[in-house]
């Protein structure tokens, strides 16, 4: 698998370059007016990162991994 990952451990509060890899948001779906968990932090205003929708993949033992890219996982409260 050549994707990012979403994995539990990351480092709560402090937001600045040191955490950026632990900042996700909900952001409204224009589509369908359903959520989605969108990976783009905004917590360091000159630091590169890659954004995007995430998504499912499956892995190389069959198991489905949170992602980085592919179809957004679309869900509502």
């Amino acid at each position: 698998m050549k994707q990012y990952v979403v994995m539990m451990g990351g480092v709560e509060g402090n937001p600045g370059p040191e955490t950026l890899d632990n900042w996700f948001k909900f952001e409204k779906s224009a589509a369908d007016g359903h959520y989605k968990l969108v990976f783009c932090p905004s917590v360091c205003s000159y630091c590169k990162t890659r954004c995007g929708d995430i998504g499912t993949a499956i892995d190389n033992n069959g198991v489905s991994r949170l992602v980085l890219g592919g179809k957004p996982l679309s869900f509502g409260f």
